[in-house]
């Protein structure tokens, strides 16, 4: 105590003449402490964040000053007072939000509006939710929060994603607002990309209603939003250790100082290869009951370990009133390995360099302009030990810049119109040519009118060009929100264009003598009608909604196998059609307990001479418990999840013509966490995944992939905190 008010004593005769000093606290409405509430003064880069305690001091330039007051769940607080010498320390009380629907989206619309006043459907998994399950990756975030998507693996790889029935090429996944280069296989973007600690939020938009994306996001975008500095010094390490030898560590650092602001982050990952095996045959039967074929053996399957490292730096700038700028660099580099004999002799090397240079220009407080270039070069490698060399087998190139005008002079009306290309090379071993070209090019114009304080509407129209087809595609798009009295009704109608993928078009692999695969370069655009409708009640710490969706595919892409069964070739099927409809709840039960959960179904008819082909699983739910405590100065969140699967039945073809069906069952997975904030800025998660121990009798594409059960634990202490108390 008496070095501590010796250290305040001088604090204080260090200050220059006019520079004075705030001390307060940061509280829930029933008094609970607010650790890591964050204390801007309005207009300055002067800021802090609460203490365990919920207790912050704050230094800055006397005079009248506006305090903004934000903490992740709760609604935000301006206080504006005349900050001199002597001032009365600051109490704050803040008020629980509806589950976040305060919380600021700029995906759907790109310019910031309240999540609860959107017309487009979005989602927003927020870093506080992240935190409480100490996921591994992106993909766990995502099925944790969302019913309706799943990842499907092989090998220890993940191979497809599915959302609302349909793949990834329907899906955009964005980081910052941002394209990503590359892919794994089924083409996904590679998600071990993502350092899942540097993210601040995640946006889900539902749908193809925002006329802002094109090409890849009828089922709906995705965008990770990175982390950036908010206060003049920040910094925090974690690690994370799971019992099958996973292991993370991350640093980030950051400082915004007057008119400039710098975050670096920085990711290693490791997990070693192992073997499964699986428990019995795979079986394959006819409609009649009949056996159609089985593995003649108990298949064995090697899941892959790596080496990942990933390192980025943001930069920003404001160089006047009107003209700021930001510079994003990263670098990523990952290396996977099979268990067994090959893992020895060869290795698969992913690298990727990623440059986002952006610029914005305030013509007056109402009307802006943005322009972004985004450049992103991804590579993959194989690394042959005992040669000492790398073969490069696989190149994507894209170039991406993009000018935006964002303006709301009309009054209640918010208009975005932007031009943008988008060049794109891919070189790999899959190309009998190797390397292949297109460019893309689109014009968009969208409005958000704001009717009144019941009604409004989002209408655009998007306009693209694929440099392989002559003609211009003109795509409208319309969403309308009606408020009242807690119930919040949207629905929209987008029309939906895909280009054939470079793959799609060009690809002429053969998979080592076993089949083939080739591409089709006459194949056709898709085109798509796309409709949704959703239905919101929210009241106090009630909040539940129904989600509805029908897509319309016409000229869809798909693969056909030949009559023998060697070759697969992509073709424009007639039409394909998925809807589906998903349920979520969240509710605050008593004074500590929370529950939410969701369920989806889908309905995805891909018929092949009437046999429905489609991979995609209709049932899907997930539910978390979670209960919340305080002892003495610490706080504690003690989380119960699970996620469901129902069964699947798909069929192929055999070489008779006839058609056969894989049966997968349902299966579920079950997570238990406690997470503890501590003094010091700690933070600390222990718990058990795979609570049940579920095994799968045949580890395949649709099939978790799992050894059983594992216990994790992971740390993270926020550096500035430590020292604040030491």
């Amino acid at each position: 105590m008496i070095i501590e008010a010796l250290l305040t004593c001088l604090s204080v005769l260090s200050l220059p003449a006019d520079t004075v000093s705030l001390r307060g606290t940061i509280t829930d409405a029933n008094g609970n402490p607010l650790p890591g509430a964050t204390v801007m003064i309005q207009g300055t880069s002067r800021g802090t964040t609460t203490d365990t305690n919920g207790d912050f001091r704050l230094t800055g330039k006397g005079g009248q000053r506006t305090f903004q007051i934000r903490y992740t769940g709760f609604t935000p607080v301006d206080t504006s007072l005349y900050w001199r010498p002597g001032t009365r320390p600051l109490h704050i009380s803040m008020k629980e939000n509806s589950f976040g629907m305060d919380e600021v989206v700029v995906t759907g619309t790109r310019t910031p509006k309240a999540l609860t006043d959107s017309p487009v459907i979005t989602r927003v998994i927020t870093a506080s939710e992240i935190h409480k399950d100490s996921p591994q990756s992106l993909m766990d975030v995502l099925e944790t929060e969302l019913p309706g998507i799943e990842f499907t693996r092989t090998e220890g790889v993940t191979n497809s994603v599915t959302f609302q029935g349909l793949s990834a090429n329907y899906l955009l996944f964005l980081v910052d607002g941002e394209r990503m280069a590359g892919e794994t296989s089924r083409s996904n973007p590679d998600f071990n990309r993502i350092d899942i600690d540097n993210v601040e939020r995640i946006e889900v938009v539902k749908g193809g209603m925002s006329t802002l994306y094109g090409s890849g996001a009828v089922a709906g975008v995705i965008n990770i939003i990175t982390q950036s500095a908010n206060k003049p010094f920040q910094a925090r390490v974690n690690a994370q250790y799971d019992t099958e030898g996973e292991q993370k560590y991350g640093l980030n650092i950051g400082t915004k100082k007057g008119r400039f602001t710098s975050f670096t982050s920085g990711l290693a990952r490791f997990k070693s290869a192992y073997m499964m095996h699986d428990s019995k045959l795979l079986q394959h039967y006819y409609d009649d009951g009949r056996v159609a074929a089985s593995d003649s053996t108990i298949s064995e399957i090697e899941i892959e370990g790596y080496k990942n490292f990933t390192i980025e730096e943001k930069l920003g700038y404001r160089f006047s009133n009107k003209l700021n700028a930001s510079l994003k660099g990263s670098y990523y580099n990952h290396e996977r390995y099979n268990a067994g004999l090959e893992g020895t002799l060869k290795h698969d090397i992913y690298h990727d360099w990623n440059t986002v240079a952006k610029m914005q220009y305030d013509i007056t407080a109402k009307s802006r302009f943005e322009l972004t270039y985004n450049y992103d070069d991804y590579n993959k490698y194989y690394k042959y030990f005992k040669l000492n060399e790398t073969d490069l087998n696989y190149k994507n190139i894209l170039h991406h810049p993009k000018l935006l005008f964002i303006t709301d002079f009309i009054p209640s009306n918010t208009v975005v119109a932007g031009i943008e290309t988008f060049s794109e090379k891919l070189q790999t071993y899959q190309f009998s040519d190797s390397t292949h070209h297109v460019t893309r090019a689109a014009a968009y114009l969208q409005d958000d009118y704001t009717i009144n304080n019941h009604f409004s509407l989002q209408a655009g129209l998007r306009m693209d060009h694929h440099s392989k087809y002559d003609n211009v595609n003109l795509n409208p798009k319309l969403s309308a929100m009606l408020k009242t009295s807690g119930w919040n009704f949207r629905a929209g109608y987008a029309a939906g264009f895909r280009a054939p993928t470079l793959k799609e078009l060009y690809t002429a692999w053969d998979h080592q003598g076993m089949f083939k695969l080739i591409g089709n370069p006459n194949l056709k655009p898709e085109k798509s009608h796309n409709l949704s409708a959703s239905v919101e009640y929210t009241k106090g710490v009630f909040n539940a909604s129904v989600n509805s969706y029908y897509n319309h595919i016409y000229n869809k892409i798909s693969t056909v196998w030949n009559a023998k069964q060697d070759t697969s070739f992509y073709n424009n099927i007639d039409k394909a059609t998925v809807s589906g409809i998903d349920f979520n709840l969240r509710v605050r039960l008593f004074n500590h307990w929370t529950l939410k959960g969701g369920y989806a179904y889908v309905r995805d008819r891909q018929m092949v001479d009437g046999y429905n082909t489609s991979s995609t699983r209709p049932h899907s739910a997930n539910i978390r418990l979670e209960y919340n405590f305080k002892v003495n100065k610490m706080f504690f969140s003690a989380g119960l999840n699970g996620r469901y699967l129902g069964k699947l039945k798909v069929y192929s073809e055999d070489s008779k013509g006839d058609y056969y069906a894989v049966r997968y069952p349902a299966y579920s997975l079950w997570k238990l966490n406690l997470t503890g904030q501590f003094s010091h800025g700690i933070r600390a998660n222990l718990g058990v995944n795979n609570l049940f121990n579920y095994k799968p009798d045949n580890v395949t594409y649709n099939a978790g992939i799992t050894r059983g059960m594992t216990i994790f634990a992971a740390v993270s202490v926020a550096i500035e905190e430590l020292t604040k108390q030491l």
